[in-house]
């Protein structure tokens, strides 16, 4: 159960940091 919620919490983390990474650069013109 642990298990499931660690790994989801995990995708929804690692795709916060892609999604404002990508806005980021985006921003900056890059």
């Amino acid at each position: 159960m642990w298990l499931i919620i660690a790994f989801i919490w995990w995708i929804g983390v690692a795709w916060l940091t892609y999604v404002l990474a990508k806005s980021k650069l985006e921003g900056e013109g890059v």
